[in-house]
């Protein structure tokens, strides 16, 4: 993914209210501001969304049930809202970062589920500069639903 769309992707997991990010490739300077190994909120990456809307309920309430952090203006601050977002991304198939996390990056990320359970994610980043097209583009590609997550229409991820 990081060399057909020549931006960072990362692999991630969820370990309590965080991401845990596993594995990145590609990127470089501001769009790569997180080592492997390192922990970011769930509810502030699309990595986070994508495995939450996949995620057993109690693990839902124990991300929602704590602060959700203000990282920029346009992080999920309100656990209504972020259910919403869920429902969404469970709709979709796709998580999007509008610049939740950071201010400046954009993520697209998307399940990877060992059959019915979600055990990960991956995702795709690139500047906002590249406009909101670059996430529209990844929606319009989602895989129907009942049919394994695709990584932003690349390779099967389950």
């Amino acid at each position: 993914m990081a060399t057909q769309y020549r931006q960072l992707a990362r692999l991630g997991m969820l370990r309590d209210r965080d991401i845990l990010y596993l594995a990145k490739a590609g990127g470089r300077g501001a769009l790569n501001p997180m080592p492997v190994g390192d922990r970011l909120d769930a509810h502030v990456t699309a990595l986070g969304e994508a495995i939450l809307a996949f995620s057993e309920p109690e693990a839902v309430r124990g991300v929602m049930a704590g602060p959700l952090t203000r990282h920029t203006r346009t992080t999920i601050t309100d656990p209504d809202a972020l259910a919403t977002t869920l429902a969404e991304v469970r709709g979709d198939r796709v998580a999007t970062d509008r610049e939740e996390c950071i201010d400046g990056l954009r993520r697209v990320a998307v399940p990877v589920l060992s059959g019915a359970e979600v055990v990960a994610a991956v995702s795709v980043s690139h500047p906002a500069s590249l406009g909101p097209a670059a996430l529209s583009s990844a929606r319009r590609r989602r895989p129907p639903p009942g049919s394994p997550a695709r990584c932003a229409g690349a390779t099967p991820c389950s």
